[in-house]
């Protein structure tokens, strides 16, 4: 490992460990993992990539579970394992700050709520 990487990868995780304690973020998001440190070392190979909320990994290394609202409209804020180490109230406080973060949500946080609350296996209930 070059001097450099090994840099990005020491501060990457220092900047994860502040954040997670000076954030106000829901409780089960400043929890530092074994998950989270590999994926806060996944995020130093791809930047630019999107994360899941609870293990950081990145999409492109991990499946994402949709949750779906409308016939094509969905989210996605877990990925497959985390999603299913979960349960349906463990789940909602990861929705929720992801549909907060959304400058125009397209569907209000009850409804939300109700579908992540009833949600067992993550099909679309709108496709046939």
């Amino acid at each position: 490992m070059t001097p450099t990487l090994y840099l990005r990868i020491v501060g990457a995780l220092l900047s994860v460990m502040l954040a997670s304690a000076f954030v106000g973020c829901s409780r089960p998001q400043r929890i530092l993992t074994v998950e989270r440190i590999e994926g806060v070392i996944e995020q130093v190979f791809d930047p630019s990539m999107g994360t899941c909320s609870r293990c950081w990994r990145p999409w492109n290394r991990v499946k994402s579970h949709t949750t779906w609202f409308e016939s094509y409209h969905g989210m996605f804020t877990l990925c497959e394992t985390c999603w299913h180490a979960l349960s349906p109230t463990e789940r909602w406080p990861y929705y929720r700050d992801i549909l907060r973060s959304w400058p125009e949500p397209k569907i209000s946080e009850g409804k939300l709520e109700q579908i992540v609350l009833a949600e067992k296996f993550g099909a679309n209930p709108w496709m046939p």
